[in-house]
């Protein structure tokens, strides 16, 4: 218990250090927004309006981090009131540094978090050993470090996809049944929570049904239960903010409008025949064509509509860019876009210098860390011990891994680092005993 505490304070301390150490790192486009959306709610403006010349309702932003971070802006005593668009994404504006610092401060704690149910998750499915192998590493790693030094809604996502994991894994060490489905509800409910976090947290729901699914014989309705309750709750954790889109934006929107925008930065001509970069997402607008529907568009509902169509034909068109999209977003989640997409071998270097602001000698830590968890993650699931958990356990960074057929930045491989770094812990103790062994 010593050790598993020591290394819970070893991991704020890094991060705390990392938030002190950031504070004039200036914010970027999405942290800038979020923070637009945080002192909108803070100051009782409610949910702020769509970045879209037209202005009107948004739903661009699922609202979980959002909330977040305005929590943290009123324990530190409220929040300036936010500026126009148009001043907020000026170039050389920054919010004020106080309640940025407030901002980062929550991301240490979330990151802390993060390492401890990233042990707890491991502690279920192998015990102590690996459990504390899996804090010492996730204490240390840069890249988990890095992700929380701005204001991105990726650490609070990941906090609660692994709070969902363990309960799923909770649900199926119950003898009752009844124990079973309350914390299949548990699962399904904090999954909600992720998905009102980031768009893509509905795929969640696919995996922790497996996991809960546990009794025989599966058709039975009896047996279905579980995975039932699970869809439910998160269902029910969404339908607040699904009715709300549903009044504000006349029309069925569960968690976020973004799909089309974010589409349409990937599949369109100039991205499809960038040498330099091939198949990378960029501003949709930054293709002509996709400039054009948005000048025509009357409201960002309507925008997203537009662009989802251009996106969805170009696909058709050329279904193979598909492909590309995903194997050079694959490349480059591993820092070796250079080797197929014309990627610049300084990139993943530069990447982190600008999005997190690390210098360039910790930016170069940060790519031979994640090196090196790879290896070891490689040799942990060739374990007798990866092969015994759930399989649908490892469904869940497969779903989440899916980014790649639209995005790659870095922090999009977040969700899957928790996943890696249990592996690894798990190659290191199966490799000590194995070593024990052999000297005994």
């Amino acid at each position: 218990m010593r050790r598993a505490l020591a290394l819970v304070v070893l991991a704020l301390g890094l991060r705390l250090a990392g938030a002190a150490a950031s504070a004039d790192i200036p914010l970027t486009f999405d942290p800038i927004d979020f923070d637009r959306h945080a002192r909108s709610i803070v100051v009782n403006h409610g949910y702020p309006g769509a970045v879209h010349p037209r202005g009107g309702p948004s739903a661009l932003r699922p609202p979980g981090y959002p909330l977040a971070l305005a929590a943290a802006y009123l324990l530190r005593g409220g929040a300036a009131a936010p500026e126009p668009t148009d001043v907020a994404f000026a170039p050389g504006h920054q919010p004020p540094r106080a309640q940025v610092t407030a901002g980062r401060v929550q991301q240490a704690l979330i990151g802390t978090l993060m390492v401890v149910l990233t042990g707890l998750v491991a502690l279920q499915l192998w015990g102590r050993r690996v459990a504390l192998a899996a804090l010492a590493i996730g204490a240390v790693y840069l890249p988990l470090i890095a992700v929380g030094l701005t204001l991105l809604s990726d650490p609070l996502f990941v906090v609660l996809m692994l709070a969902a994991v363990s309960a799923a894994l909770r649900s199926r060490d119950q003898e009752r049944p009844a124990a079973g489905r309350r914390w299949a509800a548990v699962a399904g409910a904090l999954a909600g929570l992720a998905w009102l976090t980031r768009s893509n947290g509905g795929a969640l729901l696919l995996p922790l049904g497996l996991l809960v699914w546990t009794a025989r014989p599966r058709l039975r309705l009896r047996s279905l239960a579980a995975p039932a309750v699970m869809v439910a709750a998160a269902l029910l954790v969404i339908a607040p903010w699904t009715i709300r889109n549903a009044i504000v934006l006349d029309a069925f929107v569960p968690v976020s409008d973004n799909a089309g925008y974010t589409l349409a930065g990937t599949y369109n001509p100039v991205a499809a025949h960038d040498a330099h970069f091939r198949g990378g997402w960029r501003p949709a607008q930054e293709d002509p064509g996709n400039a054009a529907l948005i000048a025509a568009s009357r409201d960002e509902l309507d925008q997203a509509r537009r662009l989802g169509r251009a996106a969805r034909r170009y696909i058709r068109e050329d279904p193979s860019y598909v492909l590309v999209v995903a194997g050079c977003n694959t490349l480059r989640l591993v820092h070796l876009g250079a080797l197929a997409c014309g990627d610049d071998w300084a990139g993943p270097r530069r990447g982190y210098e600008g999005e997190f602001g690390l210098s360039p000698a910790l930016a170069t830590v940060a790519i031979a860390s994640f090196g090196v968890l790879a290896v070891l993650a490689l040799l942990g699931a060739l374990t007798r011990g990866a092969r015994a958990a759930p399989l649908a356990l490892w469904l869940v960074p497969v779903v989440l891994w899916t980014v790649v057929f639209v995005q790659a930045a870095t922090r999009f491989r977040a969700p899957v680092e928790p996943f890696l770094i249990m592996l690894a812990a798990l190659a290191l103790v199966t490799g000590a005993d194995r070593a024990r062994g052999r000297r005994g």
